[in-house]
């Protein structure tokens, strides 16, 4: 029975769609003949209404005799329309009679799905003919409909945008050549995936007054939608519509899709002139989107307009042009800079690639251009960083960008000047840079065992560092590596890495002295031969103790205890460490500071490791370079 009602529905519903039909042919034969083209018309669209109506999945063959594309007018056009809407082609505007960017778009993505080449939207001899000949089709099944609007497919029946809130995120002020976001929607939608379509922009000059200009190209070059972070489109300003002061963009053809229940960020961005004049730099400007200045369409191929969903009013915002402030270049050290180490240098070959120093440069304010990066070297060696280092090579986020020759006239502080970089710097991003040096071999007169190096930005001049206008920046910051990164190179013998440091105040003996117990952890990595360390902790190493806030040096005279072990096996009574291999040490020392030392705090500071090239244990010594890097952090002893 409901079946039949429905039935029912159907036929009433097709029957007045005849008689509205058949009233327009009285319609017209009263005024005067009807053209062939418009009986044609006529009849095709009422075949695309009984189609809809009667849930028919295919509609006859159309009859068109007309090329049409844009700006295309009349009775013809609105028979393609309702064709091409009766196919599930979206034309939001409805069957219209004005073949416009939506009609194009329709037919393009019917051309796209039949083949025809280019799908440009014409409709000429090719495309008349594949219409006349074949119909598409819709189907509908209970509320659910996949459609398509142009080349995007949505899902769902009939919908609607629920919501149109205003968005923050957006900038007052746009700085001079920038590009800024100036007012912001977020839209859902409901029942239906929806395509937004259009959206009118207005802006308005109006505050503009004496010698202010009311030109918007003054103060803008374009304007531009960003949809979910995505830019979608953009419009110069001389594309926008002016009356009495008021620019219009419509930015059209977009098929921005929300999916339903969802929502999406819709945001109007400018871009500023890069030179505004300072009488135009007060004014502000008028941004918003007008009431039914977004159109959408839902998966029944329904299209209307909305408005902001709050006050049902626009959405307004304000805006000036400002002048930017200048470009900061921050130097900070980078994640990959050094700790101080021994380098094991060659004494027959050349020694490549050993990272000096690590830092990052980071833009503020506006992008900034590097040209020339300069980087001090400093070295131990007498005659000079020439003797230990052959060349140094900057590298900027893995890339090498330039190498230089060290001179032999460079003394033990040279500064190496990496030029001609032409580096552009976006504003917020911060590359990092690595300095590497390569190593002559090891030679007596001019490079020996034990000469140290380190690297450093301090002091740099970067009058070649220049901001979007062209001055110089400010620097701000240095990396300095003459204490925490210093390079000891050496051809034989050990080096020692610090792996982690403890403290803790222990027993209390019997006449109420407190002890303090300090632990280092230690990779020790022998170069080219053997190394051999003492078990017995005294021999093995130098330390000394301190009073963590005077500095004041206690020595050792109060260690109590002092033990070595590790994971190396040993040989008589030493601990050895095979050529080219890494062991692992813990040194554990306790201090009593005595009953007149009390009630301060107190660290241990690793001096030395002492080593030989036997089981005798003795005869080299590695140095801590810097000792404050092998130094506990202080335990208070109490009274």
């Amino acid at each position: 029975m409901k079946s039949m009602t429905m039935s029912m529905a159907k036929v009433a519903a097709i029957v007045a769609s005849v008689g509205l039909v058949l009233g327009s042919f009285a319609l017209v034969s009263s005024a005067r003949a009807a053209t062939v083209a418009e009986l044609q018309a006529m009849i095709a669209q009422l075949t695309a209404q009984i189609a809809a109506l009667s849930g028919s999945t295919a509609a006859p063959a159309a009859s068109f005799t007309k090329d049409l594309t844009i700006g295309s007018t009349g009775a013809d056009v609105t028979a393609l329309q309702n064709w091409l809407i009766s196919g599930g082609y979206s034309v939001p505007a409805g069957a219209t009679g004005y073949f416009g960017e939506q009609t194009k778009m329709a037919l393009a993505a019917y051309q796209a799905k039949v083949g025809i080449t280019p799908a440009s939207g014409y409709f000429g001899p090719i495309t008349r003919a594949k219409v006349n000949m074949a119909a598409p089709s819709t189907s509908t099944t209970g509320s659910t409909s996949t459609g398509s609007t142009g080349s995007v497919a949505l899902s769902g029946g009939e919908g609607q945008v629920s919501n149109i809130d205003a968005l923050g995120d957006i900038e007052s002020t746009v700085d001079e050549g920038k590009t800024e976001q100036v007012v912001g929607a977020e839209i859902e939608a409901q029942d239906s995936d929806i395509a937004v379509q259009r959206v009118d922009v207005e802006i308005s000059t109006a505050d503009a007054s004496g010698n202010e200009s009311s030109h918007l190209d003054d103060y803008i070059t374009e304007a531009s939608l960003v949809f979910n972070g995505k830019t979608i489109a953009t419009m110069d300003v001389d594309e926008a519509d002016e009356d009495n002061d008021v620019y219009t963009f419509r930015f059209s053809g977009l098929n921005a899709v929300i999916k339903e229940d969802d929502t999406a960020d819709l945001y109007v961005a400018v871009t500023a002139v890069k030179n505004v004049d300072s009488a135009d730099s007060a004014v502000n400007l008028e941004v918003k989107i007008p009431e039914d200045g977004i159109r959408a369409v839902d998966a029944a191929g329904i299209s209307d307009t909305y408005v902001s969903s709050s006050e049902e009013t626009a959405l307004t915002e304000t805006f000036g042009i400002g002048e930017p402030n200048g470009g900061e270049l921050d130097i900070n050290e980078g994640d990959t800079n050094i700790d101080s180490k021994t380098v094991q240098a060659d004494e027959e070959d050349d020694t490549n690639g050993v990272l000096a120093l690590a830092f990052n440069l980071e833009a503020k304010e506006q992008d900034i251009n590097v040209d020339s990066i300069p980087v001090g070297l400093v070295t131990s060696e007498n005659e000079g960083v020439d003797g230990p280092v052959k060349r140094a090579i900057l590298k900027m986020d893995g890339k090498t960008i330039k190498t230089k020759t060290i001179p032999a006239s460079a003394g033990t502080s040279y500064e190496v000047l990496f030029d001609n970089l032409d580096l552009d710097i976006k504003d917020g991003d911060e590359p990092e840079f690595e300095v590497y040096v390569d190593l002559n071999d090891l030679d007596l007169t001019t490079f020996a065992s034990g000469t140290t190096l380190y690297a450093t930005t301090t002091g740099s001049d970067y009058d070649d560092a220049e901001d979007e206008a062209g001055d110089n920046v400010s620097v701000d910051g240095s990396v300095d590596n003459s204490s925490d990164g210093l390079l000891t190179f050496q051809a034989q013998g050990i080096d020692v890495k610090l792996v982690s440091m403890s403290s803790v105040t222990t027993t209390v003996d019997s006449t109420d002295n407190d002890y303090a117990t300090y632990t280092m952890v230690l990779d020790v990595t022998a170069f080219e031969e053997d190394a051999y360390i003492l078990q017995a902790g005294a021999s093995a190493i130098t330390y000394r103790f301190e009073n963590a806030s005077s500095a004041a040096n206690l020595g050792t005279s109060t260690a109590t205890t002092t033990v070595i072990s590790s994971n190396a096996s040993t040989s008589g009574s030493s601990y050895k460490v095979g050529a080219n291999q890494t062991k692992r040490f813990t040194i554990t020392t306790t201090l009593d500071p005595l009953a007149a030392n009390e009630g301060a705090s107190y660290r241990m500071q690793l001096l030395s490791v002492i080593f030989g090239s036997d089981n005798s244990g003795t005869g080299q010594s590695w140095t801590a370079a810097p000792a404050t890097t092998y130094e506990t952090v202080g335990t208070l002893i109490a009274d």
